[in-house]
């Protein structure tokens, strides 16, 4: 006898994954489509966009949804996606695009060499929409390239309208700060939030994807309401929730369910659980997890922690204040993969303070660090291999 087949087509729980379209998000496609309507109401390049919401909010979703149906909307526009956790450095931002945009952008040359290239590459087309996926990565990894690349993009091209995509509610403020006067004159944006969903709303969602994802009669409205229930109640929204579709079918089929049970979505949220604390982690940006992995390795009093910051914020050229400190370690903190252990000196002399890895999280801290490639479902999960301080 045949195990049940419970899936009809996988790939649609998959993060890289467009839906037909894009739900409770109404708002934010109305604001979208009137920014972009400046292309042909007056035939100039529309404001620059900053999308900020929390990671499954439908940024990314939705941008892409856009840019699929761009050349349908209005003619001769085409896009650049670009992932800046991963395209990290001026050039590669402008190598990563020329490979979207249809152009093989061959390693070794001179940074100066892509940047032209851009820029006749772009000049073909009436507009092009340049998305900068997670953009917070490359401000934080050099604010001197990105001043550099966001000059570039409002002085000397006309026809690109930069998307930047980031989870950061307060890089609005970081990147006015970064950004040089003669930059922040002509580099404008209009911002669009994104809040999380609410518990039917992902109810909504997630039927949507299992009509085409799941095989008919293998799920109903009760088990789609207790999977959106807990990606809600453990603030998981979108991303978490097509995971843990994704694993309750899996368990459905190991277990040789005809359908999806209760009890197969409660070993995969087990199972999703204890991915999550990885992802937060590996999610960090590179200066913060260069934080964690000093004090992983040293557990150092707080001065000598401080030091190690101020050396590699010279070297990777950005901000080495105490404040800027304080905010890494007040991260780590809130997400309680540090400790502070606080010990007197002696009668009179003071205290001393100690960041210490909170051993409660020290087996995910471990393994988000290590350097090698984890796979995890609708999501490949690299650390980045970020030098401790």
């Amino acid at each position: 006898m045949s195990s049940p087949k419970i899936f009809l087509n996988k790939n649609v729980f998959e993060e890289s994954y467009v839906p037909r379209r894009i739900l409770h998000r109404n708002e934010q496609i109305h604001k979208i489509r009137q920014i972009l309507s400046d292309i042909e109401r007056f035939k100039s390049r529309p404001s620059n966009m900053m999308f900020i919401g929390g990671f499954g909010s439908g940024k990314t979703a939705l941008i892409r949804s856009f840019s699929r149906d761009l050349p349908l909307m209005f003619a001769d526009c085409v896009f650049a996606y670009v992932n800046c956790s991963k395209s990290d450095t001026e050039t590669r931002v402008y190598r990563a695009a020329l490979e979207q945009l249809g152009v093989s952008a061959k390693h070794g040359f001179p940074g100066d060499f892509y940047v032209r290239w851009f820029q006749e590459t772009v000049g073909l087309h009436q507009c092009v929409l340049l998305i900068l996926d997670e953009i917070n990565v490359l401000l934080e990894r050099d604010s001197a390239e990105a001043n550099r690349l966001f000059y570039f993009l409002s002085r000397l091209v006309n026809n690109v309208v930069v998307v930047m995509l980031t989870n950061r509610v307060t890089f609005p403020a970081t990147l006015r700060n970064e950004l040089d006067s003669g930059t922040l004159d002509t580099f404008r944006w209009e911002t669009i939030s994104f809040g999380g969903y609410y518990c039917n709303e992902l109810s909504d969602i997630l039927e949507d994807r299992c009509k085409i994802g799941f095989q008919p009669g293998t799920y109903d409205k009760g088990i789609i309401a207790m999977m959106a229930k807990c990606c809600y109640d453990q603030g998981l929204s979108a991303r978490g929730l097509m995971s843990l579709a994704f694993r309750a079918g899996e368990e459905a089929e190991q277990n040789n369910h005809a359908t999806i049970m209760e009890e197969d979505v409660r070993e995969a949220n087990s199972q999703l659980m204890a991915v999550q604390d990885l992802e937060v982690v590996r999610r960090l940006s590179p200066p913060t997890l260069a934080v964690l992995a000093y004090i992983q390795g040293k557990s150092p009093i707080y001065e000598v922690a401080h030091k190690q910051w101020q050396s590699y914020a010279a070297e990777h050229k950005i901000g080495g204040s105490e404040t800027r400190f304080q905010l890494r370690v007040k991260e780590l903190e809130d997400l309680a993969l540090i400790i502070r252990e606080i010990r007197g000196k002696g009668r009179g002399r003071g205290q001393v303070t100690r960041l210490l890895i909170n051993p409660s999280m020290a087996d995910v801290v471990r393994q988000a660090l290590q350097p090698e490639e984890e796979e995890t479902h609708g999501t490949t999960a690299t650390t980045r291999n970020e030098e401790p301080l």
